[in-house]
C-alpha cells in the first residue's frame, strides 16, 4: 500500500510538473527550445483547429506553405500559413478563411515554424487557468503531498518517542 501511495503522489507531481511547463512555455521564450502556443480560433482550419496547441520553433528561414505562428499588427499571437514572400515580407492566411490576411508581416513578427500539433490539449491548458481548475489540478495535488509529508514527520517522530 505504501508503495502504491509513493506511486500515485509521482504520477500527480508529474502531471503538475507537465502542466506548469504546458501552461509558462509560451511565456517564456528560450533561444533554441520549442515554444506552445493555444489555438483559440478556427481560421486553420481543419490543419489545426480550435483548442489545439502548437509546438514552434524559431527557423533561420521561413517558405511558402510553412505554418508560422507570429505577432500580428495589433501584437496578438496568429497561427497562418505562408503563402508568398516578398523580399522582408511575407504574406499569410488562415486555411480556412477566404482571404489573406489583410497586411504582411515582416520577419521579426515571426515566432517559429509549427513543428508539431497537440490535438485538443488545449482544453487541459484552459482548465488549469479557469479558478476550478486550477484549483482542482494545481491546489488539490499539493495538498496531497503537503498532507502526505506531514504524516510521514508525524510517524518519524512518534517512532523516535
Amino acid at each position: 500500500m505504501k508503495l502504491f501511495g509513493e506511486v500515485v503522489l509521482a504520477i500527480v507531481g508529474i502531471f503538475a510538473l507537465a502542466f506548469l511547463l504546458l501552461t509558462t512555455s509560451s511565456r517564456i521564450h528560450l533561444p533554441g527550445f520549442p515554444s506552445l502556443y493555444l489555438v483559440q480560433s478556427g481560421s486553420m482550419e481543419p490543419t489545426i483547429k480550435v483548442a489545439d496547441m502548437v509546438i514552434v520553433k524559431t527557423q533561420s528561414q521561413y517558405l511558402k506553405g510553412d505554418i508560422i505562428t507570429f505577432y500580428d499588427s495589433s501584437h496578438r499571437v496568429v497561427t497562418h500559413r505562408i503563402l508568398s514572400q516578398e523580399q522582408d515580407h511575407f504574406q499569410t492566411k488562415g486555411d480556412a478563411n477566404s482571404t489573406p490576411d489583410t497586411s504582411t508581416i515582416s520577419f521579426s513578427q515571426i515566432i517559429g515554424k509549427v513543428i508539431f500539433t497537440l490535438p485538443k490539449l488545449g482544453i487541459l491548458v484552459n482548465l488549469v487557468h479557469s479558478s476550478k481548475g486550477f484549483i482542482i489540478l494545481i491546489i488539490v495535488p499539493a495538498a496531497i503531498i503537503i498532507i502526505d509529508e506531514f504524516v510521514k514527520i508525524f510517524r518519524h517522530l512518534s517512532q523516535r518517542s
